[in-house]
């Protein structure tokens, strides 16, 4: 059984939490269409021996890729697509989002700024 079944069956058995099961790396073609009918409304997981898992409402998916080529139309077109290129994102603005909105303009954010400028470099080659 693989990751991401272990996930699916994980999260149909705990029907009081939502979840986001997040799929991080290329998009590989065979494994994709498989979750063509994860993403449509009838929300199953169909694994290669037939078995069918129902996914709710509360199961979410999240891909981060860096394309999309081997993604069908189809596949596309059951998703919403965010696009963000490296100069898109800021990590300070990311991390200030996260304070308590009481924070956000307190030495507590300016802090947080000098801290995340003092690591920038080291962050940026954690992300390659």
């Amino acid at each position: 059984e693989g990751v991401l079944t272990a996930a699916a069956r994980r999260a149909a058995r705990e029907r009081e939490t939502a979840w986001w099961i997040v799929c991080d790396g290329d998009v590989d073609p065979e494994w994709i269409e498989a979750l063509n009918s994860v993403l449509d409304d009838n929300r199953l997981l169909t694994l290669p021996n037939g078995e069918r898992i129902a996914l709710d409402h509360r199961i979410n998916f999240l891909f981060e890729t860096h394309d999309l080529r081997f993604a069908s139309p189809a596949t596309v077109s059951r998703m919403g697509v965010v696009s963000l290129g490296e100069d898109d994102l800021d990590p300070a603005a990311v991390a200030r989002s996260l304070l308590p909105e009481t924070l956000r303009d307190r030495p507590a954010a300016a802090l947080l700024d000098r801290a995340l400028e003092a690591y920038r470099a080291d962050c940026r080659a954690l992300e390659v």
